[in-house]
C-alpha cells in the first residue's frame, strides 16, 4: 500500500473523487497533514499550502508555484508541458502520459494513452472535469509501474 496525502482547494473534494474511482488500488489516501511520510502528495487545481510539500512524489497542476520537497514532480494539465493531459473524451476518457516516469513500485511507467473509465463503484455515470480527472490517472499511472 503507497500513502497518498490530498491538499484540496475545498476540502474533501479531491479526496472524495480519489476514494471513489481508486478504491481498488493500493492506495491509502488522505488529507494532506506536514511532518507526514508520503509516498505521493495531490495538489488540486487552486490550492496550495503555506509549507513545501513533502513527499517523495508530487502530483500538482503545470504552473503551481507551489514549493516542493520531491524527488519527482507530476504535472497535469492541458498544455503541452504537463506530464498528464487529458487527450479525449467524457465518462470514459483518453489520458496521456507524455513522459516515462518512475513509479510506485520502483519499475517504469513508459508514456502511453490510456483509457479511463470513470465510473465509480456503484455504476452511476460522474462527468468529473479535468482539474480532478487528471490527479486520479497521475496516481493510477503512478501504480502501474512494473
Amino acid at each position: 500500500m503507497w500513502r497518498v496525502g490530498i491538499v484540496d482547494r475545498v476540502e474533501g473534494t479531491l479526496l472524495r473523487d480519489a476514494r471513489e474511482h481508486l478504491a481498488r488500488l493500493p492506495l491509502i489516501l488522505e488529507p494532506y497533514r506536514s511532518g507526514v511520510s508520503y509516498d505521493a502528495v495531490v495538489l488540486a487545481e487552486g490550492a496550495s499550502c503555506p509549507e513545501p510539500l513533502l513527499g517523495r512524489m508530487v502530483v500538482l497542476p503545470g504552473g503551481s508555484n507551489q514549493p516542493l520537497n520531491a524527488d519527482l514532480a507530476l504535472s497535469y494539465g492541458m498544455t503541452e508541458s504537463d506530464t498528464v493531459t487529458l487527450a479525449a473524451g467524457r465518462h470514459t476518457c483518453i489520458v496521456s502520459l507524455r513522459r516515462d516516469i518512475p513509479g510506485f513500485s520502483g519499475g517504469w511507467v513508459c508514456r502511453q494513452d490510456a483509457v479511463l473509465d470513470l465510473h465509480p463503484e456503484n455504476g452511476q455515470p460522474d462527468a468529473l472535469p479535468p482539474s480532478r480527472v487528471l490527479p486520479l490517472a497521475a496516481l493510477r499511472f503512478l501504480c502501474a509501474a512494473n
